[in-house]
């Protein structure tokens, strides 16, 4: 696997890094903000709840790629026990249908089974589970399942199962009453109450519509909420605002304590706080709010919104005043949300909300002149990255193959020669961008610099930080981020930054190859402004990775040959092109088996190999 696609590979391989394997996650305030809801989630001329599969069931098409928010076609599954269902008359006698797609040799999978067993349980009138193993047969399935004592539907998966999977095993999707694909999760589960979480959303009467969901509340408040009185008498004291508490469980309360109201999500990660108000306001009057807030740049946020739309974010360990000014006369929704990412620091997610009022005239004019500015160098909502270090020029890469430029597509390189490894740079943002929002990071010390934290001039905001090379044991190049909205980082981009022309041509030779190892034809590189480069020598690689390499006993490659790469999380299946496979990622170790050789060959099924970085043989025999 080639080093360019490291950060695919660390989401695909080592789900920890990221919040296990999880869907792109929502800004989110509770269960129907954390999905899209949408008007053609059925197909045209079906009617909800009557045939909604019209063809005879079957297997996916090799080439289906089904994401959430397809409309998942009728299959057939044969189980291990005889029984064969179709997701039809699944549907028929179900609210929800769950597919779990998983195998015998995945460690997280068999973890995860129990539980899901026992959720199911309390569930299965409403919920219809399926488990299918791609790389199992039935009488495989039925021993494991008798000595594991499940009792859930299982089977050899006859549907093509992969259409469905994104990541890596084990996975879980769930498609609603209308055949809709609505849910999406890559990584072992081992709480009941998670799975219940998961479900809830899609069961009842009140669902009416497909509704997609990216992200789950990992927790629902049971406790006692004080009576709203006391919550106003805290945070707003001169009676013009009335606050409430939040209609929904997910949402979790502030409390009043002697200085205002705190969030109760404190030590809760994954969970939302909120208050609400209906505020009747003229065009010119001000909602003032004091706040002090110790919340982890980059994963919380204090977020203030308006009628449904995020007017200002806050994060990091800040306190201050902030005021927002009402365009015009009408009534207005507003809501304070205290939003803990699920990979956040369980030591942060301070909130204290010290004060709000709903100012006029003089007052509400003051307050708009507190508030701090910050710099908005754009004429447009674009981000742009000035670079302070000297003699920094763009690359362009070339070749006779259209397959270059889909590698490089979406990103842009540049040449950032610096004695000290050290680039300097300045990051400019538009008057629509917020600046608690907008961020940047490099790749070679994982510091996500969030603008309004960062040391600012009139113009833009002062980042630094290491590059990468291979001639000190790191990667040929850094990987430099640009988020004007880190609630979506799926809105980014990315610049490769080299430290040298070495270590440039060390990328277009290791990784500007075809499938079979052979450099494109006509692969050139130079500056954008057609300066060529001065040399052609190659940088020393010392990178630490990780190899795979699978010989026979005559030594020599097996091509084709599948392993399993299993971390505690998930398991990601890879394929050994001329007996190789490597990947590069943060120390992890991994567990290793081999699937699956080519005819002609055989392995033993039971061996297991352990990797913690380095090379790793595995010789099998020629028949």
């Amino acid at each position: 696997m080639k080093r360019f696609f490291r950060i695919v590979l660390a989401c695909l391989l080592c789900p920890a890094l990221l919040s296990g394997c999880k869907g792109p996650s929502a800004d989110t305030s509770d269960s129907q903000a954390e999905s899209s809801a949408f008007e053609n989630s059925v197909p045209e001329g079906v009617i909800p709840g009557g045939d909604i599969f019209m063809e005879d069931p079957g297997p996916f098409a090799e080439d289906m790629a089904y994401s959430p928010g397809d409309h998942v076609e009728n299959f057939r599954a044969e189980l291990c026990d005889g029984t064969v269902v179709t997701l039809k008359t699944l549907l028929q006698d179900h609210e929800l249908v769950m597919i779990n797609v998983w195998a015998t040799w995945c460690n997280p999978c068999v973890m995860e089974l129990p539980v899901m067993n026992a959720a199911w349980e309390q569930y299965k009138d409403k919920v219809a589970l399926v488990a299918l193993s791609p790389y199992d047969d039935n009488e495989a399935v039925a021993q494991f399942r008798t000595e594991n004592g499940l009792t859930l539907p299982m089977g050899a998966d006859t549907i093509g199962a992969d259409s469905l999977v994104q990541e890596g095993y084990p996975t879980t999707v769930l498609i609603d009453r209308f055949g809709t694909y609505v849910y999406y999760e890559c990584g072992m589960i081992l709480d009941e109450e998670e799975f219940f979480r998961m479900w809830e959303p899609f069961l009842g009467e009140d669902y009416t519509e497909s509704r997609v969901v990216y992200s789950m509340s990992e927790s629902r408040y049971t406790g006692e909420y004080c009576p709203e009185q006391q919550l106003n008498d805290a945070l707003c004291p001169d009676g013009s605002i009335t606050f409430r508490h939040p209609e929904d469980p997910a949402l979790w309360p502030f409390m009043p304590q002697e200085d205002g109201i705190i969030n109760t999500t404190e030590q809760q990660d994954g969970a939302d706080a909120a208050v609400t108000a209906t505020i009747t306001a003229t065009a010119g009057q001000v909602l003032a709010l004091d706040y002090s807030i110790d919340l982890e740049p980059g994963m919380d946020y204090l977020s203030l919104s308006v009628n449904g739309e995020e007017v200002k974010g806050f994060t990091g360990t800040v306190q201050g005043s902030y005021a927002w000014e009402f365009p015009e006369d009408g009534t207005y929704e507003v809501m304070l949300l205290v939003t803990k990412d699920e990979v956040s620091s369980p030591e942060a997610g301070f909130c204290l909300l010290k004060k709000a009022a709903l100012l006029s005239g003089e007052e509400a004019a003051a307050a708009l002149a507190a508030v701090e500015e910050t710099p908005h160098s754009l004429a447009d909502i674009d981000m742009e990255v000035e670079f302070l270090t000297g003699g920094v020029k763009e690359i362009i890469i070339t070749a006779d193959s259209r397959e270059v430029a889909q590698v490089l597509d979406g990103f842009t390189l540049w040449l950032v020669p610096s004695p000290d490894k050290t680039v300097r740079y300045r990051t400019l943002i538009g008057e629509e961008l917020d600046a608690a929002r907008a961020a940047t990071g490099l790749d070679s010390d994982g510091v996500l610099h969030v603008c309004s934290l960062t040391e600012a001039d009139e113009t833009g905001y002062l980042c630094e930080g290491p590059l990468s090379c291979v001639e000190e044991g790191g990667y040929e190049s850094t990987y430099l981020y640009l988020f004007p909205n880190t609630a979506d980082m799926g809105l980014g981009r990315v610049m490769m930054l080299f430290v040298n022309e070495e270590n440039v041509n060390y990328f277009v030779d290791m990784y500007m190859r075809d499938d079979n190892g052979n450099p494109f034809p006509g692969i050139h590189w130079e500056y954008a402004d057609g300066t060529q480069p001065s040399t052609t020598d190659i940088a020393a690689s010392t990178a630490p990775g990780y190899e795979i390499f699978m010989i026979d006993q005559d030594g020599q490659p097996v091509d084709g040959a599948m392993v399993n790469i299993c971390t505690d999380d998930a398991c990601s299946p890879v394929v050994l092109e001329g007996g190789y496979f490597s990947w590069d990622s943060d120390p992890c170790t991994y567990v290793i088996h081999v699937l699956a050789v080519p005819e002609g060959y055989s392995f033993d099924e039971t061996a297991e190999y352990t990797m913690t970085g380095g090379a790793l043989t595995i010789i099998i025999h020629r028949d």
